[in-house]
């Protein structure tokens, strides 16, 4: 299924990348010819990454995060090294620009999959990773039951990433630099935060397989805090420093205090972002993730992309509107996140055990 799945969004993105770039994001014309060229290359990373998070999510099931997290590592490494060689042409490379950096990527995503599927085959041989037709109606019913809103949530996520670049890149090409800038930036805390909310969704499934849903509850809400806590600690480093941040990435002085302005908004809601995100992951380890969903659902498409067209354009704040709304959308999934995480009924098994 994850191939299949990949290879038909792949094919999609680059057949259709003239379209989404034109019709529905509303690509600034000065970056539009490198949006394409580097699309059409990482059209072929989302299909490896397909491929890559089947293997990691296997491994990290059966409680091996560590050999998955090395591997990464190695292929970000990997990434790292060769991304100045490929877009900036150093030595007998040549110079390939974006097209370079989205090359990278798909070597990283390449080096992934071979290492992963070398892992699986030497260490659980009993987990045979190939195609089948043995795929009953249970197997089918739970698996949708659990996976079908985390495709949905992964799907409304897309598309509310693309209408919200739309409006991004409406507002010109200093506030839709200013965005991507901005988000690199907090890609970086992403990264930090996924990782650690991994690790709890995985002690939170093995809690309640082992029918000790009192140690689920205490995992869930006690990771919960620790990631507010580490969040918070984050946020009031990168504060303080944040114009020297965005002096990394741009010296357009307009673009730098655009930038700056988006994270001076941002940064104070990242911890509670951390509570949505921990919420997402409890509902996932649990299986209960048709709830966790539903909030990230509202927190982008009511909070973020309704309030915030409405406070850039309705209210004429521009720019300023578009990143509050994404601001009170962490605060609004946050809140919602933990108190579902203290009081909801997540814990209840979506697996029965059979009787012996």
């Amino acid at each position: 299924m994850s191939f299949l799945s990949g290879a038909v969004l792949s094919f999609s993105l680059f057949s259709l990348r003239g379209v989404i770039f034109t019709s529905v994001v509303s690509t600034p014309p000065e970056i539009f010819e490198d949006v394409m060229k580097y699309s059409g290359v990482i059209a072929f990373d989302v299909f490896f990454n397909y491929l890559a998070l089947t293997y990691t999510t296997l491994l990290q099931s059966v409680g091996d995060t560590r050999r998955p997290a090395i591997v990464n590592v190695v292929a970000v490494g990997v990434n790292v090294v060769f991304d100045p060689f490929f877009v900036l042409g150093i030595g007998p490379f040549p110079r390939l620009g974006v097209v370079g950096a989205a090359l990278t990527d798909v070597m990283g995503k390449m080096i992934s999959i071979g290492a992963l599927t070398y892992v699986l085959r030497r260490s659980y041989p009993e987990l045979r990773i190939r195609f089948t037709k043995e795929i009953d109606v249970e197997w089918t019913r739970l698996v949708l039951r659990v996976g079908l809103p985390i495709l949905t949530l992964g799907l409304m996520n897309g598309f509310a990433f693309l209408v919200q670049l739309r409006l991004v890149n409406v507002l010109g090409i200093i506030v839709a630099t200013s965005f991507s800038i901005g988000f690199v930036i907090m890609d970086i805390v992403d990264a930090a935060l996924w990782g650690l909310s991994g690790a709890p969704a995985i002690m939170v499934g093995q809690s309640l397989g082992a029918g000790d849903r009192k140690r689920a509850r205490e995992v869930a809400f006690k990771a919960a805090f620790l990631i507010f806590g580490l969040m918070v600690l984050g946020a009031c480093i990168l504060y303080p420093i944040r114009r020297r941040v965005v002096d990394v990435f741009a010296d357009t002085p307009s673009i730098l205090n655009e930038t700056e302005l988006f994270l001076a908004t941002l940064l104070p809601t990242l911890p509670l972002f951390g509570l949505f995100v921990s919420g997402m992951f409890t509902g996932r380890g649990s299986g209960h993730t048709l709830f966790p969903t539903s909030v990230g659902i509202l927190r982008l498409w009511g909070v973020r992309l309704g309030l915030g067209y409405f406070l850039a354009f309705t209210f004429g704040m521009g720019a300023l509107g578009v990143w509050v709304a994404i601001s009170l959308s962490n605060v609004v999934g946050g809140f919602i996140s933990i108190l579902w995480v203290k009081y909801g009924n997540w814990a209840e098994p979506v697996v029965k055990k059979n009787p012996a």
